[in-house]
């Protein structure tokens, strides 16, 4: 068996619509929530900036945390945490990043998201996330470790 892999995500909103990005992988496509893994002494907002920067060029702001979920193999071969935090993009121009996997990154209607193959399947929990965002904070209580 792996390790536990952490991959932290974000939900941006504009206009009723929230970022996602496209994958491509073995002639199949998906969609995600933008973010990636956590490295090795990095905090889960430093990893949701560098991620949303490398996939979509956008500088983010994080806020509160939207939910947590896991995603584990049926014959316990993977297991990724996803932590995701609702967020504001407040600088770059939105472009797809250059990873091999990328195909593309855009703002989708909270109303198709149902209707999209997402990865894991969190339409819902995002709808959801959205529409409570104001009602629900979660904490995260950041970097704990004491030196």
């Amino acid at each position: 068996m792996s390790g536990v892999r952490v991959r932290v995500a974000v939900i941006i909103c504009r206009n009723n619509q929230v970022l996602l990005v496209e994958h491509q992988k073995a002639g199949k496509k998906y969609w995600l929530l933008p973010g990636g893994g956590v490295e090795f002494g990095e905090s889960l907002v430093d990893c949701a900036k560098r991620e949303l920067k490398e996939e979509t060029n956008l500088e983010i702001e994080p806020g509160s945390l939207a939910f947590v979920a896991d995603s584990i193999a049926p014959d316990n071969s993977r297991h990724v945490v996803h932590i995701v935090f609702h967020a504001k993009a407040v600088g770059g121009d939105l472009k797809v990043g250059s990873e091999e996997r990328l195909y593309t990154a855009q703002y989708v209607d909270i109303a198709k998201l149902e209707e999209l193959t997402m990865y894991p399947p969190l339409a819902a929990d995002i709808v959801k996330a959205v529409q409570n965002e104001g009602n629900y904070h979660p904490d995260y209580l950041g970097e704990m470790w004491i030196p």
